[in-house]
């Protein structure tokens, strides 16, 4: 089938490099991808369908079909080998809506961010800016295809030329394995939410065996408050890895605030850091009114 410019094409896979190659071909194809979690709701996966006005769904094959609803592209991967790998014209702009994210909405339907291509480059160099991500890294891929997260590691990844690891769902659930897991690929940047690097530091408290990190040097952490308690525990076990704390939103294109937390002279709150290249922070008080 033809895409023009700016339709809206769903993905509906387990994560691994085929979903990649996906989103890959949807973006060159001058289309807008539309990332669904293979584990949602079928309820939720129509609503969103139907909501961003998705064209067609690229799924894989055993996954639920939407009847004559949408029209539906199984990905096989015997099936493209044999097509052409010339480069085909390029005609997307730095403002075009490259992705479509959908959040927890407040009112009980999820709500759709447009990112832009823009952001999201943007953001893959600011994040190889404060992670200092090279060609020789190795970038945890632990998301979900519909965070927003998963966008910078998928895309800080391929901007720096580094290798990315992509894990499953099951395993980014449980901290401990994923952590296990990431070092024995030799993952050197790693990013988490706060509260699952307290379950780890409790784990190994009550007796799991303490995991020695010998590739990991940067772990980000995002979407919740980092405590400093939590830091200092870390560093006392780990001296040598270095903890950056992110901030943002889904529609800023992820966190546009970073801060190195510092093994000496912590603070005993956290910051949230400065602002990522190419952006500008407003602090506004109660009332809305931006302050000096």
């Amino acid at each position: 089938i033809g895409f023009d410019q700016g339709d809206r094409v769903a993905v509906f896979m387990e994560r691994s490099i085929q979903e990649v190659i996906v989103i890959l071909g949807i973006l060159k194809a001058n289309a807008v991808c539309v990332p669904l979690d293979a584990d949602f709701p079928l309820e939720r996966v129509k609503y969103i369908l139907a909501n961003s006005e998705s064209k067609c769904v690229v799924k894989s094959n055993g996954k639920v079909s939407f009847q004559e609803d949408y029209f539906e592209i199984i990905y096989e991967q015997s099936e493209y080998d044999c097509l052409s790998n010339s480069e085909i014209a390029l005609e997307n702009h730095s403002e075009d809506t490259a992705y479509v994210i959908y959040t927890s909405g407040s009112t009980g339907n999820p709500k759709g961010a447009l990112i832009n291509a823009r952001g999201i480059i943007n953001h893959a160099y600011a994040k190889m800016d404060a992670l200092e991500v090279y060609g020789d890294d190795k970038i945890a891929n632990n998301f979900s295809i519909n965070v927003i997260a998963s966008i910078w590691q998928m895309w800080t990844a391929i901007c720096a030329g580094a290798t990315m690891r992509i894990y499953s769902k099951q395993l980014g659930g449980d901290i401990y394995e994923l952590l296990k897991q990431s070092e024995r690929d030799r993952v050197s940047v790693l990013e988490i939410i706060p509260s699952q690097l307290s379950t780890y530091l409790s784990l190994i408290e009550n007796g799991e065996p303490k995991l020695q990190f010998m590739y990991l040097r940067k772990l980000a952490l995002t979407s919740e408050e980092i405590y400093s308690v939590v830091a200092r525990k870390f560093y006392n076990e780990y001296s040598g890895i270095q903890l950056v704390n992110c901030y943002g939103q889904t529609e800023c294109s992820d966190d546009v605030l970073h801060y190195v937390i510092p093994h000496d002279n912590m603070p005993d709150r956290i910051y949230l850091g400065q602002p990522a290249r190419n952006t500008r922070i407003l602090i506004l008080n109660s009332y809305g009114m931006k302050q000096p």
